[in-house]
């Protein structure tokens, strides 16, 4: 779980796919702002959805459901207390001991580097 940390240390957390959003403040999304700043979102002066069509506008609906469920498993919503739940005691991977789980395949690859070197061609 690799958000541990994240919302261990922040008193305030949102997991939107596989970033963790944390914050010293409430996150609490707004639909309705959401929903006005994507529907005047542009990119390279195009509109992001075309809401002059029912596809487009059901794009921007779809897009704004985000909030209550997410987008399945590819694309996941959670806040503090299912986070705190799928972690539960899961040891927290920091720079002190991250690489411990590679240790094995690592010591295969380095004795098989020491003791049967090949050429390179």
């Amino acid at each position: 779980m690799p958000f541990a940390p994240g919302w261990r240390c922040s008193p305030y957390t949102l997991l939107v796919g596989n970033n963790c959003v944390g914050s010293s403040s409430p996150l609490i999304p707004d639909r309705e702002r959401w929903s006005k700043i994507l529907s005047r979102y542009r990119i390279d002066g195009q509109p992001l959805f075309d809401l002059t069509s029912p596809a487009g506008r059901q794009d921007l609906a779809g897009t704004v459901d985000f909030i209550d469920h997410g987008f399945g498993e590819s694309g996941s919503l959670a806040y503090r207390p299912e986070m705190a739940a799928a972690c539960g005691d899961a040891r927290i991977i920091t720079d002190d001991n991250l690489g411990d789980e590679y240790l094995p395949s690592l010591a295969t690859l380095f004795r098989a580097l020491l003791f049967n070197p090949k050429p390179s061609s």
